[in-house]
């Protein structure tokens, strides 16, 4: 039974594309009450870390679990209805 207050459950992910790994290894939980605010240089896996977090990408390893669901077992249409991203390219 998953954690109702945790929202994004991120564990060890790594997401690759031709062979270059875009994101590796990466685990990040976000609680119901926390806001987060993610920086870094360019590169640096931002956008994927975020896309990952908004159910838009799934990891290459590793799960993901979007409010209660895991990615790769859930309707992702269903799921993305109850979610919101804003970016600054927005």
């Amino acid at each position: 039974m998953p954690d109702p207050d945790v929202v994004i459950e991120i564990d060890r992910a790594t997401v690759t594309r031709d062979r270059t790994a875009l994101v590796r290894d990466v685990s990040w939980r976000v609680e119901l009450d926390e806001r987060w605010v993610v920086i870094g240089p360019n590169g640096a896996g931002k956008t994927t870390l975020v896309n990952l977090a908004a159910a838009r990408l799934y990891p290459s390893r590793g799960t993901v679990h979007v409010l209660g669901e895991k990615l790769g077992r859930v309707n992702i249409n269903e799921l993305r209805t109850r979610l919101g991203i804003t970016t600054a390219a927005l």
